[in-house]
């Protein structure tokens, strides 16, 4: 969010051109790591609690 502030405020170019440029290539990636978490989470959570 503050990267395409800023992007806005130094180059001066629209606010649709700002986040196109500035958010849009970063979501698809962020939306295969938000799932590989997930995924990860499971297992991970699994083996703390069998300890206790």
């Amino acid at each position: 969010m503050f990267g395409v502030l800023q992007l806005k405020l130094i180059t001066g170019m629209p606010w649709d051109k700002a986040i196109l440029t500035g958010a849009l290539p970063f979501i698809p990636l962020d939306i295969v790591k938000c799932l590989a978490a997930a995924v990860i989470a499971g297992p991970i959570n699994r083996i703390f609690t069998d300890n206790r």
